[in-house]
């Protein structure tokens, strides 16, 4: 199994910006782009771009009335959407707890891309069944260009062209093809 198939479906938190490397807060402005909301937030890997970046989407506990609840995907134990069929289910961490303490869903219609540098791992991640059913919903949707392709290898776009070194994206796509 390859190092991004065993990425999707991990749960993460993002690192204090402090405990960045000074690469990863200088990537021209990551840090001022990603939202501060988003990093207050656990995510899910949902796809990898490229060698030490993945598509994450952010865990939260409340819906937002200004978009389509169908793109939440209410995680265990949180009812499964009836319009959807969808419902997430995270595994057993090592402790035998097989969840969060409160309400959650996954939200999908707004995915980032980040280095997994400024990534802490969480216990937990979802299960094999929740990943693929993760992937064919995404798909499906056809969530914005770079959702879908992230579910395998992705396409960049030119603003992540421009923030990855040229040797990065080299050693990546090598590393994609092997």
């Amino acid at each position: 199994m390859r190092d991004r198939d065993i990425l999707l479906g991990r749960v993460y938190c993002f690192k204090k910006p402090v405990d960045w490397k000074q690469g990863e807060k200088i990537k021209n402005g990551l840090l001022h782009r990603l939202p501060k909301i988003v990093r207050m937030h656990r995510v899910v890997v949902v796809g990898t771009v490229m060698l030490d970046w993945v598509k994450v989407a952010t865990i939260t506990k409340t819906i937002d009335k200004n978009f389509d609840h169908n793109l939440y995907i209410p995680i265990h134990p949180m009812r499964k959407n009836n319009a959807t069929n969808m419902q997430l289910q995270l595994a057993r961490d090592s402790f035998g707890n097989n969840g969060l303490t409160y309400p959650s869903y996954l939200k999908i219609h707004e995915l980032h891309t980040v280095p997994r540098g400024i990534l802490k791992e969480e216990p937990w991640r979802l299960k094999k069944s929740s990943v693929g059913s993760l992937r064919s919903f995404i798909n499906r949707m056809g969530l914005d260009a770079g959702a879908a392709s992230t579910l395998g290898v992705g396409v960049l776009s030119d603003e992540l062209k421009d923030l990855i070194p040229l040797d990065l994206l080299l050693r990546s796509f090598e590393y994609l093809r092997s």
